[in-house]
């Protein structure tokens, strides 16, 4: 018997020898530098599942497989899941998860399913987009509580994410803060948030869950360090998170005046029990 063997003779032709007879394969080409497989899907180290005629794969090992959708229009990669029909896909081994990253259209999505069985069909679970306009998308990040340790997540002008240091060394100019009568100007409100279009516009139409706060605009007026505005300037927001200072050290003014009041009331009281209570002249 013959053992089937591909056969590389110079930069042009590739032949497959097979039961004795040595013929050419129209289906692999060699130029010299590249190797084309012009049908079929192309398994390293394993032969290929069993792809849908409209994705051309490359399928690595036991788990591995990254592949040309063009029925979507996009590039993918996954682990323990075949593709074999435009919107089917297949776990390709039992007892494990499956696991599915999508690149089209300007946006990159990744998936995962619980583990299933080899053969059966996969529903995916989208964990994180990132969109074409830039935006992350993470559904789960909005139901999961975190625990005891924990910071505060802010982003910078440049879409970096992460946390406020705020220790000493990390400032300079350090001063004591000494005019927050501004603060009792600041006119509390409640409000609904108007609903956006898919393209971020306003509509006329409620979101239906009612909101206290404050409006930009009127806090502006007050003290414009305690909004925030794009990169042309433009106010975009009331800086919440910076209020808990000011609103501080007018808790404490208040208290001081009060301590003083206090005092003085105490003084007045004393002086009138005396005079109550004091001898009596001839």
């Amino acid at each position: 018997m013959v053992v089937p063997t591909v056969i590389v003779l110079g930069p042009f032709a590739v032949l497959y020898q097979a039961s004795g007879v040595v013929s050419e394969s129209a289906n692999l080409t060699f130029d010299g530098t590249n190797l084309t497989l012009a049908n079929g899907n192309l398994g390293l180290g394993v032969s290929p599942g069993t792809w849908g005629a409209n994705q051309k794969a490359v399928q690595v090992a036991t788990f591995g497989a990254f592949w040309d959708d063009e029925y979507a229009a996009t590039v993918n990669m996954g682990n323990n899941v075949i593709q074999n029909g435009d919107t089917t896909y297949k776990y390709l081994y039992t007892g494990s998860t499956a696991l599915l990253y999508l690149q089209g259209g300007g946006a990159h999505i990744w998936s995962n399913a619980l583990s299933g069985t080899a053969g059966n069909s996969i529903t995916f679970t989208t964990r994180m987009t990132l969109d074409a306009n830039g935006k992350l998308i993470v559904p789960a990040v909005y139901s999961n509580a975190v625990g005891a340790t924990n910071k505060a997540a802010y982003v910078d002008s440049t879409g970096l994410l992460g946390y406020l240091s705020s220790i000493r060394a990390a400032k300079m100019n350090i001063a004591e803060i000494n005019n927050v009568a501004w603060v009792f100007n600041l006119s509390p409100v409640t409000f609904n948030y108007r609903q956006k279009d898919e393209n971020g516009n306003y509509l006329d139409f409620a979101d239906g869950k009612l909101q206290y706060g404050l409006i930009a605009e009127d806090v502006a007026q007050q003290n414009a360090d305690f909004c925030y505005y794009d990169g042309d300037g433009n106010l975009e927001g009331v800086a919440y998170d910076k209020l808990t200072v000011p609103l501080l050290k007018a808790i404490q003014t208040i208290k001081a005046d009060l301590d003083v009041a206090k005092a003085r009331i105490a003084t007045l009281e004393g002086a009138a029990q005396t005079g109550a209570t004091g001898p009596t002249g001839p």
